[in-house]
């Protein structure tokens, strides 16, 4: 210590307490042969020497292999008498490797020129550093959306998915407080519920939206977390959020095609009954009526055995839409599977149902379909059974309109039938169908064929 009192000889003992007591490692090292000729009491307990040990050694012990070419290098720049702040990788006596930021001074030790050295241990300052590129990396990588908020609500970052998304440049992704840019409905449930319900309760979750550089909103879910200090303040918010478009659009779908029949968008058959359960509890609350038909095409199966099934399939898809865009807004057109379709008719009596059934027969006559490049015409023959005379429930009004349009196919098809409760006595035919329906084991999607071109005579059956 005298020869370092010696190279501080102004303000010795300052000096001294300067260099003994400070919190940091220091030491100094000789700069030809690299012997330690002095350390702190910190560079000892930060390394595991005993003083003694240290200077018994070279600064390139405590260096592992890899450091000492740059130690050499550092060396050569002493000479140009240049001061230096280096970070190295430095060992401790039981072999821990840390990261060192060095700065060093040329001093006179003892007539020697030498190197006075602070070392500053950065090991957790650079772990840190890099857990933090890694999680950036993710968070970068990732396609899920990512912000960053301060406690007052600023944004302090967004990943690259969310600028994209927004259009923004990574320059401008601070520039925004939390809730900006997403729909008002959205910014309010983020701001009035979601981030009180984080600070109350340490997270939450729900679905928003994000305003789309476009302009469109695209639907998420998303989850805000708020971080706590040791003292309990939260310190910075952070939220991530899951483009669900896809999902809900498949969501969407799956409803639609529920309710729907995927090949001519008509409600299916589920759907219909629906639809008649509610006629049917309106009728019986405020005793009102109606009528349902049930239509079948004439000779369909000629046109699938002749032309082919995806023939078939368009005349079906352009037929649904003919006989849709001839039926009130309240009226209900259903695809029962095969070539069956059915109509409700809600507030209809007899009357009105078969001015309906007459106009459909005369455009289905009148309409010749043109399906790659085949000319096709078809007919249908309707059965119409009315609620509630006709039946109450759904499976005694499908059957009877089933009987009456069985009914129009025996009386030379392209013509429609009202049911007659008598019509099952007299036909055995109506008879086996309507018990099979009546006991649910109706097939669903029979297809019926007849001879093409009969007749034409419009009428009703009567009894």
């Amino acid at each position: 210590m005298a020869a370092l009192l010696h190279a501080f000889p102004a303000e010795a003992e300052q000096y001294r307490l300067l260099f003994d007591e400070n919190p940091m490692p220091m030491f100094v090292y000789d700069i030809e042969c690299l012997r330690f000729l002095a350390v702190n009491k910190a560079a000892a307990e930060h390394y595991g020497y005993s003083r003694d040990e240290f200077l018994s050694m070279t600064i390139k012990e405590i260096r592992p292999p890899e450091e000492i070419p740059p130690l050499l290098r550092d060396m050569a720049t002493v000479a140009t008498g240049l001061d230096l702040t280096r970070e190295r990788r430095h060992r401790k006596k039981d072999g821990t490797i840390i990261d060192v930021e060095m700065t060093a001074h040329t001093v006179t030790f003892d007539g020697r020129p030498a190197r006075l050295v602070l070392a500053v241990d950065v090991t957790g300052r650079r772990r840190a550093e890099a857990a933090q590129a890694r999680m950036t990396a993710i968070l970068e990588a990732t396609t899920d959306f990512v912000r960053i908020a301060d406690a007052q609500g600023r944004i302090i970052y967004r990943n690259r998915a969310l600028r994209d998304l927004l259009g923004i440049a990574e320059e401008d992704a601070r520039q925004a407080a939390i809730g900006e840019r997403q729909p008002a409905w959205a910014r309010d449930i983020v701001l009035n519920v979601g981030i009180p319900t984080a600070i109350r309760e340490g997270s939450w979750s729900g679905e928003t939206a994000f305003l789309h550089r476009d302009g469109r909103e695209v639907p998420v879910s998303q989850v805000i977390l708020a971080h706590r200090a040791p003292d309990g303040t939260v310190e910075f918010f952070s939220s991530i959020a899951r483009d669900i478009s896809e999902h809900k659009r498949l969501a969407e779908e799956l409803a639609y095609l529920a309710d729907h029949d995927s090949l001519t968008g008509l409600f299916n058959r589920r759907r219909l009954l629906e639809e008649m359960e509610l006629q049917l509890a309106r009728s019986r609350r405020y005793d009102v009526h109606g009528a349902l038909l049930f239509l079948d095409l004439d000779q369909f199966k000629i046109v699938n055995d002749s032309l082919g099934h995806p023939v078939g399939d368009k005349l079906l898809a352009r037929l649904a839409g003919l006989l849709h865009r001839r039926l009130r807004e309240t009226d209900i057109l259903a695809r029962l599977g095969g070539d069956e379709f059915a109509i409700l008719l809600p507030h209809t009596d007899v009357e009105q149902a078969q001015a309906v059934a007459r106009h459909l027969l005369e455009t289905l006559r009148q309409h010749t379909v043109l399906i790659d490049g085949h000319p096709v015409h078809i007919t249908t023959s309707i059965g119409i059974a009315l609620f509630p005379e006709h039946g109450i429930t759904t499976d005694a009004l499908l059957a009877h309109a089933d009987v009456a349009m069985y009914m129009a196919k025996e009386s030379g098809r392209d013509r429609f039938a009202v049911y007659t409760p008598d019509a099952t006595l007299r036909s055995p035919l109506a008879s086996r169908l309507t018990r099979e329906n009546l006991s649910g084991r109706r097939a669903g999607s029979m297809r019926r064929t007849g001879c093409a071109g009969e007749s034409e005579v419009e009428q009703r059956q009567t009894r």
